[in-house]
Formats: structure tokens, C-alpha cells, sequence
């Protein structure tokens, strides 16, 4: 999270190996990051959208982040609710792939 050189981190979660926990973790320390500007999530469990929601202070605090990219990811139909939240969170974003 108070890393200022990174600029771009893509994630990949294996389900089989990466609990919940852990992902949501990640994604707290994540949120506190004010350098990424790419953030690509692959073939990544969405947690039904919960993700998204924990990503919100990350999306509408970093003033660097343009490109949004999810990849390989099947969400529900409850995870699109949450994505749509917080694509409306964005202040920089450029560029969205889904």
C-alpha cells in the first residue's frame, strides 16, 4: 500500500490455492496504493463482487489509476452490481477491458 514506484500489478488467484482471506487482504493493502496506474485481475474469484467493493478507496483516491482490465473472470450476476458501483468510484479512469 505505500509502495510509490509501482505502476502497474496484475493479479492472478488460483482458487484451489488463494482462500478468500487472503485475497481480500491483498486487495486492503492494495487499496491504500496511490502509484498503480494498470491493475489487470486474471482469472481471479470475484467473491461474488466483493472484491470490487474493498477496491472502492483505491479507485477513487489514486489519481494515477487509468486502466482497469479483468480478465478470464465469471462473474455473477450480484458481482456486476458491485462492478457497476465502483466504476461510477473512478476519477482517472482511461481505459476498462472486461
Amino acid at each position: 500500500g505505500r509502495n510509490t514506484h509501482l505502476r502497474e500489478l496484475a493479479l492472478r488467484y488460483n482458487n484451489t490455492i488463494t482462500a478468500k482471506e487472503n485475497s481480500e487482504n491483498s486487495s486492503r493493502g492494495l487499496a491504500a496504493n496511490r502509484s498503480i496506474e494498470k491493475l489487470t485481475l486474471h482469472a481471479c474469484n470475484l467473491f461474488d463482487g466483493e472484491i470490487f467493493s474493498i477496491l472502492i478507496p483505491f479507485f477513487k483516491n489514486n489519481q494515477k489509476f487509468q486502466c482497469l482490465e479483468i480478465i478470464n473472470c465469471y462473474p455473477t450476476s450480484e458481482c456486476l452490481r458491485f462492478l457497476t458501483s465502483a466504476l461510477a468510484q473512478f476519477n482517472s479512469l482511461v481505459e476498462f477491458t472486461f
